[in-house]
C-alpha cells in the first residue's frame, strides 16, 4: 500500500514513498554529479555510465533517506535518481514517469501546471515538486521503459499550450515526433539529437535539454540491453533529489487518483 503523500513532503521522501507502494521497488538507479551550468554536468552530452549507481541489487530494504546520506556528498555534488526501477513482481524492468521544467517558479505557475493537468491528467496520480528554480513532475505509476519516450512526448505535447507564442509550434512539433516514432530507437535519436540544437535554457516551459538528454539515455539503455539483456543497469531520465545549495526539493502539488496517461 502507498505511504500518503504529503504536500511539503522533500523529494527524497517522496521517491522513498513511491518505491514502496503496491508493486515494492527491489532496486533503484541514480547518479552523483557535481553541478554546472543549468546543474547538468555537461553540456550536450547524457549522463556518463561511469558516474551512475545501482542501489537494492543486493540491499533489502531500500531506504532513499540512507542511502543518500552514505553517499557522503561533497559540497557542490548532487544526486539524481534514474527513472529505470526494478520490481520483484514484474518480469522486466519498468521506470518512473517524470518531466523537468524550465518555467519560473511562481504561485501562477504552479497554478498554471496544475491546471493542464487537472484537465488531461485527471486518471493519474501524481507529484509536482518544486526545486530551486522551477519544478519537477512525477507520476505514481511505472511504465516499461520501452514506452517512456511517447509519454515524455504526450506530455510536452499537454505543455505546449503553456509556452510562448514563438515556441509553441516548435515545442508541440518536437512532442508530436516523439509520439509518432516512439517505436523506432534511430528515430527518436536523430530527433532529440537535433532538438538540442534547436531549444535553450531561457523561456521554455519544458525543459526540452532534458527531454532530449533523456532520450537519449534511454535509447543507450535500449539498445545495449537487446545485447547483455536485462541485467544491464545503467539509467536514464535523471531528476535531482538533492538541493544545490539550500532549498530542499519539495511537494508543492498532488494530485490523487487512479492510472496512468493512456497511450493511443
Amino acid at each position: 500500500m502507498l505511504k500518503e503523500i504529503n504536500i511539503g513532503d522533500t523529494s527524497v521522501n517522496l521517491f522513498d514513498k513511491l518505491i514502496h507502494g503496491s508493486y515494492p521497488v527491489s532496486s533503484i538507479t541514480g547518479v552523483t554529479y557535481h553541478l554546472t551550468e543549468h546543474g547538468l554536468p555537461s553540456r550536450n552530452m547524457p549522463l556518463q555510465h561511469d558516474i551512475q549507481h545501482r542501489f537494492g541489487a543486493h540491499e533489502s530494504p531500500l531506504n532513499i533517506p540512507l542511502l543518500i546520506k552514505k553517499l557522503g556528498l561533497e559540497r557542490g555534488e548532487v544526486f539524481a535518481i534514474g527513472s529505470l526501477v526494478e520490481i520483484s513482481q514484474k518480469r522486466s524492468p519498468m521506470s518512473f514517469i517524470m518531466m523537468d521544467f524550465d518555467c519560473q517558479k511562481e504561485e501562477k505557475v504552479k497554478k498554471e501546471i496544475m491546471s493542464i493537468l487537472k484537465l488531461h491528467c485527471r486518471n493519474s496520480s501524481l507529484s509536482l515538486v518544486a526545486s530551486d528554480f522551477s519544478y519537477h513532475l512525477v507520476f505514481d505509476d511505472f511504465v516499461h521503459p520501452a514506452n517512456l519516450v511517447w509519454h515524455l512526448g504526450k506530455l510536452m505535447e499537454i505543455f505546449s499550450v503553456a509556452e510562448l507564442d514563438n515556441k509553441r509550434a516548435s515545442a508541440r512539433e518536437y512532442a508530436l515526433a516523439l509520439q509518432k516514432h516512439y517505436r523506432s530507437i534511430e528515430a527518436v535519436r536523430k530527433i532529440s539529437n537535433e532538438a538540442l540544437n534547436s531549444f535553450g535554457h531561457e523561456d521554455e516551459f519544458t525543459d526540452k535539454w532534458w527531454v532530449s538528454h533523456s532520450v537519449l539515455e534511454l535509447t543507450n539503455y535500449l539498445m545495449r540491453n537487446r545485447e547483455v539483456g536485462q541485467d544491464y543497469p545503467y539509467s536514464f531520465a535523471f531528476i535531482r533529489l538533492t538541493p544545490k545549495k539550500d532549498i530542499e526539493p519539495t511537494v508543492v502539488g498532488r494530485q490523487m487518483v487512479g492510472g496512468i496517461l493512456k497511450r493511443g
